[in-house]
């Protein structure tokens, strides 16, 4: 049963965002040190088409509009639209200026803005660059830089340059790129993005498990010589009379 409200909602038959009956919704409160606000689950009815989805809205500190003064919430909508982008799933690590450029990347990239989508990709790596304290006055310092100080490997900052090179491209000839070369050079950034801050965050719950450590076993092994050639196991120690 319909719920009586009415949301703005991409419909993937009609191509394009029409009203949809919200037949039922669920929201959720999140933890805003994990850059996420709340979330509402939509189940809807496009108005035209009659066509059926399920769609979230996010809102997050980046969802704030100051001009108008309100919160305008980042929409998915599933299954999705054929050929729609959709940003990393832990795109919330990113740092707040990195993660503004790179979610405008892809919504440019969406929009078929491609010329956008490519200055957006440059301005992207430069963010990047300079959050990780390597400052310089162009470009390919920058991305040397991080391979200077490991965070990148020599492949990556090849890649990187090409790159860096399409974005030169389209700024200074304002030269329109194809969409498999944006899309390629998206791929690049969010491998970098990635190796960043996605992988270090994972590799925080990885644990060992109970395994002695090299120290431990050493100790173990010198115990049970000791005692098999008569002798204390810690020999600095004096014997008691």
């Amino acid at each position: 049963m319909a719920t009586g409200e009415i949301e703005l909602i991409y419909c993937r038959r009609c191509s394009r965002k029409t009203n949809h009956s919200v037949l039922c919704k669920a929201r959720e409160e999140a933890d805003p040190d994990d850059g996420i606000w709340s979330r509402t689950h939509y189940l809807a009815q496009c108005a035209g088409c009659e066509t059926y989805c399920y769609a979230t809205a996010t809102e997050t500190e980046d969802t704030y509009d100051h001009g108008l003064d309100r919160m305008v919430p980042e929409w998915d909508v599933y299954p999705t639209p054929e050929g729609e982008q959709k940003p990393l799933d832990n795109y919330f690590l990113f740092p707040i200026r990195v993660r503004a450029i790179y979610l405008e990347v892809v919504k440019s990239i969406n929009s078929d803005l491609l010329l956008l989508a490519a200055i957006g990709l440059r301005a992207l790596i430069e963010a990047i660059c300079k959050q990780q304290g390597v400052s310089a006055r162009n470009l390919k310092v920058l991305i040397d830089g991080l391979t200077d100080r490991g965070v990148l490997s020599t492949k990556q900052s090849k890649v990187l340059h090409r790159l860096r090179f399409m974005g030169n491209k389209v700024a200074h000839e304002i030269s329109r790129p194809r969409r498999d070369e944006v899309l390629a050079a998206l791929v690049v950034a969010e491998s970098m993005l990635r190796v960043i801050y996605i992988v270090p965050h994972l590799s925080k719950g990885i644990r060992t498990g109970g395994r002695k450590t090299d120290k431990g076993r050493d100790t173990a092994v010198k115990s049970k010589c000791a005692k098999r050639c008569g002798q204390p196991s810690q020999p600095n120690e004096q014997q008691q009379p």
